[in-house]
């Protein structure tokens, strides 16, 4: 029974009343009235957002330089947003739709390569059933279950069960990897491997229609190919039923999903247990991912006397009522059956009987569990649990915790919003849901998921909410990795194959077949032999990864292999091969197991009269004559044939599985058990629910063709507004719609190019002071330290002066999307067999249990890092007079700074009104006391040169962005350059040209070095206005083409500044990008300089508009690409929209791809130089940056220099002849070397990601002596960094002297003492001094000079703020 109701006092069990009489209608009314209120709230709340998308949309489909899907931009917001609130709600497209009910498969389950079984130990099991009253038997093995074992290569995927009737009949067999799919490959590297959803998206098809397989199969060297037919593949509720075989009075029931059928299937099996009068039943709810609670509530009144309390919903949206569940008579119809899946009337069934069938006080019942019981399966085991009629035994501590149930609501397009509706509750009144989401169920509840609150079940036992359904005994895994690389190696399979060929006529290999040690030996013998002769490497299955032979690149490309170092990974590789072969002994009982089921396996293919066909038998015959199958009449599974009814009988009377596998491993074992893998079969409890207003694709036809006639932009928008108001009105919780709409709109943007980004209020701000170069503050640089409320985040630096960003800042410098590799784990509870005292488990009791283990080293290196950064707190990076690079703010004005203060905060307080006075209170490195200072906020000007300097003739300007003022910077620059140091010393009578400086003679100025190096870029008019002071009157500079946006030509139209006479280089690198590369591109074109250093630029040849938008955001998107005068667009990467589905895991990200050399088009300079597109810009004279030691790198980034330079400013004067003697130099050694005791460094840094991931394996492996190794190679990399320090101690002195110096000089000195060092620049000014390589290069003497002629009229600019 289901009622529908409001909540009752906390002291009442039951917690909702229903609506009846005169109360119930007044509850209903203020239901109703509140349902209008909140309409009028929800229209104005999303108005905002509404409108705003509409503008965002109508820009990027008119404007942005190619052409956009407003519908597939749609799908990207809205899958990004909605993954914001929980992993199940989301919206299901018209096209997800139809391939839902249209496509099927070939019956056949894979997962990645690699996986392989655990064994929960049944003897183990037994022995503590012994507690139990009427204790039931549990056979050997019965827990067996699947598990990851950390072998997991890119092979392709494995075929996990293949099902009889489907793929099986057409050749594919449990083990083999599939290596293409018609003609596609779907191997490689992480990067490019196909995701799973995209292998079984590829394997599925209309009915009818066939698919190509490549496959490869262990132990056999060719590929094999085959046609498969896709099928409507149906799979059974309840996969098995039956009695155990040493105990035919124990029942068991495989429980595998809770589909629509599953209360009927459930009831003709518990009929049949209750005639066989079984007194123990076993229901197991391993890998059952859960499906329609509504059958959860059937199944359980089959246990339950009518009446009784089964637990409830709750939501806080509108539109779905709270629910209370009762065992008894329920009606289908309050569950979303259609009405073509209802009989005509009540004796047809419209009602599901729910009469108990077994009286859980007669019958001991068992729950089987595991970390992947999610669901409806945790409700039933929680019902189970709270009316103490059942032990819920696992492998795991608990389920996994999902007590969220979902909806499906139909949308204009004929799409779909799934949505998490409700939370449930067990009869005790707690809910298992275990993860809070950032913006999802409950996620203002802080530190839920760590602290549940304890309930009690009917007798009184102690229990925990929002823990998933924690076991009350618990068994512990036992793993085998050497198992798992037998499997997966095919190791298993050849030598079952030589086996079987050599006992072929023995009447010994039948189900009763034992491996005896005999045969245990040779087997072992066999591997070693193999593994000898190269056949079976063991060390690469273990290290797929590969990390030992990073450790041995990253040594060579450091200068570190030294003769020590190569011998530890020797002996490192050597201990972990033996340690593999030690599980031989170790986990005699897993392999044992694995070879017999391997023989048995292969000598069933050789017996069997057909190959095609064989019966799976699971934990022997179902007892007393009854089938082994129990299925719905409604259901149309097939039953097994008797086509091996030989082969059959010899496999009835033993609790194993006979499975055709060419995989030795518990998942071919027992693979039918665990349809979960399929992705399809994972939803939650209402997936299948549809609204009857849309019950076919006719009607979904009707719905698309009403929306025909609605514009590309309308129809997104209009989906858009239904689901912000779905989402107000149903969902589980309240939504925080402005959060909502950044994350969904930023994931749009992103899933277009690096580039194209929405700006909130706060982000609009900022751009505007990178574009102006201009804020109000006092032009303090200030960082701070981690977020302490988030303890895994990495420091924060921010400034209060933000530096100057273009179209290509640090994030938009990568140019294609990251990929790692997730770590592989190996890992197990940390006690064999645990009692669960009173249902709570005893956090005390694993804690001394693990007493042994290591500490998460993880986890300590962020407590010590969040503990620095407290200590630390808010330092100053970049200073004016009266305050030092160092000193740490205490308050601003009244506001006082704690610990956990945010940088933004602080400089929010330092920001303001020009002209507005502003206190700073901060304590300086070696002063006792805290010191005030006052200063008056003024407009701070961000320069973008930084430093220009002259030398011998030769100038340098050191130019770091293109915000506004950039050229009217470097125009002063160059005059300064050109007028030496007179101007200082001129009067105020003397003449001065345009550029406010004394008149000379500027030819003296024979070089100049214009050091674009990392300039990130800026404004496409101020690189005009830089190009122009060096590139002759009227020469094109760049051109401007988009899809909306006016192709504009850019010229020259002032007489250059700079003299002919002077020789120009520009120094670039990787990192030059955007508005510098156009600078460098046109004096490159035009043959006025050289570029110098290492290889290209950047490559960006993109440019973006800034456009305002409504409250006070903004939208930054590409709207075209440039060309330099020469014609060439150096965009180095092409960018495509990125997939939709991506956006799932928290947003989409844009395609790239590098332009390849061969598709690059060849262009000529004005001297007929060649020169190339699609590839940045390339040097033309090349000189290699000095590269930084290994050691410096650490030393740089740790912040272990400025954390000496405090130390040392504590207790040291600067003087006029300050320099890191010797002294120093071993005190900055000493320091270095405390840190590292302390773990506040790791000179190993460089190898930590390799040496973390082997530690971990080999923690989960168990190989101690292999991690005792590893550590000894720990040391001797150590020991190797700290060699270093005298290898590179010039440099390392510098380094040292320059960040002390750093605490008392300003930037420009700082600046001028680094070029003493800097290789490229002193080559490059050689060169210009010299001037017969400049020459050489621009070919001057030997070619006329040469104009382009303009290819396009010049047009003005359009009236955009145009980024780079």
């Amino acid at each position: 029974m289901v009622i529908f109701g409001s909540s009752l006092s906390s002291n009442d069990n039951q917690r909702y009343v229903p609506f009846f009489g005169w109360k119930g209608f007044q509850q209903i009314s203020s239901k109703i009235n509140n349902a209008w209120q909140k309409i009028e709230e929800v229209e104005q709340l999303n108005q905002k957002s509404v409108s705003l998308y509409r503008n965002i949309l109508g820009q990027l489909e008119q404007r942005y330089v190619d052409e956009v899907e407003p519908m597939s931009l749609f799908e990207t917001t809205t899958r990004a947003m909605l993954s914001t609130l929980d992993p199940y709600t989301m919206y299901i497209s018209p096209q997800d739709i139809v391939k839902r009910q249209q496509l099927v498969g070939i019956g056949a389950f894979v997962m990645k390569a690699g996986d392989s079984p655990e064994f929960l130990d049944g003897k183990a099991v037994s022995s503590l059933m012994a507690n139990v009253p009427s204790p039931v038997a549990l056979p050997t093995r019965l827990l067996r279950s699947t598990k990851s074992q950390g072998v997991q290569n890119n092979d392709g995927y494995r075929v996990v069960l293949s099902l009889k009737g489907y793929a099986y009949d057409a050749g594919l067999r449990v083990g083999d990897v599939i290596l293409g799919i018609d003609n596609q490959s779907i191997v490689g590297d992480s990067a490019s491997i196909p995701t799973l959803e995209k292998v079984r998206d590829l394997l599925k098809g209309p009915n009818g229609t066939k698919v190509n397989i490549t496959f490869k199969r262990p132990g056999i060297d060719t590929l094999q190919s085959i046609d498969l037919e896709r099928k409507l593949v149906e799979f059974p509720d309840v996969p098995y039923s039956g009695t155990l075989d040493n105990d035919s009075s124990i029942g068991f029931i495989k429980l595998q999903r809770f589909g629509r059928n599953a209360g009927k299937v459930m009831q003709k099996a518990l009929l049949q247990m209750k005639d066989q009068h079984v007194s123990g039943l076993i229901l197991d709810l391993r890998d059952n991912s859960g499906g329609e609670l509504f059958s959860a509530v059937q199944i359980a009144s089959l246990f339950f006397r009518d009446g009784t309390f089964l637990g409830s919903s709750e939501g806080n949206g509108s539109m779905y009522p709270n629910e209370v569940y009762y065992s008894g008579k329920l009606d289908l119809r309050q569950y979303g059956y259609r009405r073509s899946e209802l009989p005509s009337s009540e004796n047809d069934g419209i009602f599901f009987d729910g009469k108990q069938i077994i009286d859980p006080d007669d019958t001991k019942i068992i729950i089987l569990t595991n970390k992947r019981t999610a669901s409806a399966a945790e409700f039933l085991s929680g019902v189970f649990q709270d009316l103490d009629k059942a032990i819920i035994i696992g492998a795991d501590e608990s389920t996994l915790g999902k007590g969220i149930g979902q909806r499906e609501m139909w949308l204009p397009d004929g799409g779909a919003l799934k949505l998490t509706y409700h939370e449930f509750y067990t009869p005790s009144g707690r809910c298992v849901q275990r993860k809070q989401y950032q913006n999802g169920p409950v996620h203002n509840r802080e530190n839920i998921d760590q602290v549940g609150k304890a309930f009690h079940t009917k007798n009184g036992r102690l229990i925990n909410d929002r823990q998933g359904i924690e076991v009350d005994y618990m068994v512990e895994p036992k793993t085998s990795l050497l198992n798992a690389i037998l499997s997966s190696s095919g190791a298993y399979f050849a030598f079952a194959t030589e086996f079987c060929a050599q006992h072929n006529q023995a009447s010994h290999i039948n189900a009763d077949l034992v491996v005896n040690d005999e045969v245990y030996a040779d087997f072992k013998s066999f591997v070693v032999k193999e593994e000898r002769r190269g056949n079976l490497n063991l060390l690469d299955y273990f290290d797929e990864q590969h990390l030992l032979r990073k450790i041995a690149q990253l040594s060579d490309e450091s200068n570190h292999a030294s003769t020590q170092i190569q011998r530890s990974l020797a002996i490192l590789r050597r201990q972990v091969v033996q340690d593999l072969l030690d599980d031989f002994d170790t986990c005699n009982e897993i392999i044992r197991f694995e070879l017999e089921q391997n023989i048995l396996a292969q000598q069933l293919r050789i017996s069997s009269s057909s190959s095609s066909s064989t019966s799976l038998f699971l934990f022997g015959k179902f007892g007393k004559g009854n089938g082994d199958k129990v299925t719905d009449d409604d259901q149309n599974v097939e039953e097994d044939t008797p086509a091996d009814e030989d082969a059959n009988a010899n496999t009835r009377s033993f609790l194993k599985v006979a499975l055709p596998s060419f995989l030795a491993g518990g998942i071919a074992t027992l693979g039918f058990l665990f349809l979960p893998l399929l992705a399809d079969y994972n939803d939650a409890f209402n997936g299948g629910t549809i609204n009857n207003s849309f019950q076919s694709s006719e009607g979904m036809s009707k719905v698309a063709a009403e929306n025909k006639n609605v514009n590309n932009v309308n129809q997104p928008v209009i989906l858009f507004e239904t689901i912000l108001n779905d989402l107000n009105d149903a969902y589980v919780d309240k939504v925080d719609v402005q959060k909502l709409f950044e994350t969904g709109v930023k994931a749009m943007t992103a899933s277009l190019d690096p580039y194209t980004e929405f700006e909130s209020r706060l982000e609009a701000r900022e751009l505007e002071e990178s574009v102006t170069g201009k804020y109000g503050g006092v032009g303090l640089v200030i960082r701070g330290g981690t977020n302490l409320k988030l303890l895994s985040e990495d420091e924060d630096i921010s400034s209060e002066e933000k530096p100057i960003v273009g179209g290509s800042s640090k994030e938009e410098m990568i140019e294609s999307p990251s990929t790692s590799d997730k770590p592989l784990s190996i890992s197990s509870p940390p006690v064999a067999v645990r009692q669960n005292d009173g249902g709570r488990v005893n956090k005390l009791e694993k804690k001394a249990a693990d007493k042994d283990e290591d500490v998460d080293l993880d986890e300590i290196e962020r407590k010590r890092a969040r503990k620095k950064s407290m200590e630390d707190g808010i330092r100053v990076v970049s200073a004016f007079e009266g305050m030092r690079v160092g000193d740490k703010l205490l308050a601003i004005d009244d506001f006082n700074i704690k610990p956990t203060t945010a940088v933004d905060e602080v400089r929010n307080h330092l920001r303001g009104e020009p002209g507005t006075p502003v206190s700073i209170t901060f304590l300086r490195d070696g002063v006792n006391e805290p010191q005030t200072i006052t200063i008056e906020r003024s407009v701070v000007h961000i320069p973008d040169v930084k430093y220009f300097d002259p030398s011998d003739g030769i100038g340098y300007i050191d130019l770091s962005g293109f915000a506004n003022d950039a050229g009217r910077e470097v125009r002063y620059a160059i005059r300064a350059l050109q007028h030496g140091s007179s101007q200082l010393a001129a009067s105020d009578s003397d003449v001065r040209d345009d550029a406010g400086l004394v008149a000379t003679d500027p030819t003296k100025l024979k070089g100049l070095v214009l050091d674009l190096r990392s300039n990130p870029g800026g404004l496409l008019t101020s690189a005009v206005d830089v190009a122009t002071l060096f590139v002759p009157h009227g020469s094109d500079i760049v051109s401007a083409k988009g899809r909306g946006f006016p192709e504009t030509l850019y010229k020259s139209i002032t007489e250059p500044i700079l003299d002919p006479k002077t020789r120009l280089a520009v120094l670039v690198n990787e990192q030059t990008a955007s508005a510098a590369e156009i600078v460098a591109g046109a004096i490159q074109d035009l043959d006025v300089g050289v570029i110098v250093g290492k290889g290209r630029t950047f490559g960006k040849g993109l440019v973006q508009n800034v456009q305002d938008l409504p409250y006070q955001t903004a939208l930054k998107y590409t709207v075209a690409k440039y060309y330099t005068p020469s014609g060439r667009c150096i965009q180095s990467t092409v960018y495509e929209e990125g997939s939709s589905a991506d956006a799932e895991n928290g947003g989409a990200k844009y395609k790239s791809k590098k332009v390849a050399d061969k598709d690059r088009n060849v262009f000529l300079t004005a001297h007929g130089r060649q020169v190339k597109d699609g590839g940045g810009v390339e040097v033309d004279y090349k000189i290699e940056p000095q590269k930084a030691s290994p050691l410096e790198v650490i030393l740089l980034n740790s912040g272990t220099y400025s954390d000496y330079a405090a130390e040392w400013s504590k207790s040291h004067m600067l003087t006029d002849k300050f320099k890191v003697d010797d002294s120093t130099y071993k005190d900055f050694q000493r320091f270095v070397e405390q840190r590292q005791k302390e773990g506040d460094i790791k000179l190993e840094v460089v190898y930590e990601a390799q040496l973390k991931e082997l530690q971990k394996k080999l923690k989960a492996s168990k190989f101690d002596s292999a991690r005792r190794e590893l550590d000894a190679l720990r040391a001797d990399i150590i020991k190797d960094i700290k060699k270093d320090f005298s290898v590179y101690k010039a440099e390392i002195t510098e380094d040292l002297e320059q960040t002390i110096l750093a605490r008392y000089l300003p930037d420009s000195m700082l600046i001028e003492r680094g070029l003493r060092s800097d290789v490229q620049v002193s080559e490059t000014a050689k060169m210009l001094k010299d001037g017969r390589e400049f020459d050489k290069l621009l070919a001057r003497s030997n070619i006329p000079e040469k104009r382009y002629e303009s290819t396009s009229a010049i047009m003005s600019e359009p009236d955009l703020r145009s980024r780079l």
